[in-house]
């Protein structure tokens, strides 16, 4: 996984072109047709620029279950497209508890705040891990560890054993 704290937050088009098979220079829009499946050399880019990893919580796909989710960052509900811009790779948990939200409210404040948005947003200015707590240091960073329940009693129970296997952080 690339390093956070160093990643562009904006997604290079150009550099990507050959991974999805276009030109350099034209912004390739896939739509969702009939089956709503995205191309797969589209979900491939976006397991491969995540690492395998959930862009949300950051748990490893390796050693889980359930196939991880191709996450629209703006729901398709809100306007969002099928580009590889506004795609994140998500974990079934962090999917579901996001869901078609794009913000929520920041505990500390009570204010309503935009969720973590893993193409606009570096990982590391909006949260910290304190062992396997993930703790916000933002209002977005907050707002998403409440919305996404970031820290369930089965997530920390999880993050342990990933630790335990060397896969967490």
């Amino acid at each position: 996984m690339p390093d956070q704290s160093t990643a562009d937050p904006v997604f290079d088009t150009a550099a990507a072109a050959p991974l999805l098979g276009v030109r350099k220079g034209t912004l390739e829009v896939w739509r969702r047709r009939g089956t709503g499946r995205l191309p797969a050399r589209l979900r491939r880019l976006v397991i491969q620029r995540s690492g395998g990893r959930c862009e949300y919580c950051h748990l490893a796909q390796a050693g889980q279950e359930a196939t991880f989710h191709i996450d629209h960052i703006t729901p398709v509900a809100s306007g969002g497209q099928a580009v590889a811009e506004n795609l994140a790779l998500a974990c079934v948990s962090c999917s579901l508890h996001k869901g078609a939200r794009q913000t929520a409210i920041d505990p500390d404040t009570g204010l309503e705040a935009p969720l973590y948005h893993p193409r606009r947003d570096l990982w590391s200015e909006h949260f910290a891990w304190k062992i396997v707590r993930l703790i916000g240091l933002t209002a977005t960073g907050r707002a998403t560890v409440n919305a996404l329940d970031l820290n369930r009693p089965l997530i920390l129970a999880i993050r342990e054993e990933e630790a335990a296997l060397g896969r967490h952080p």
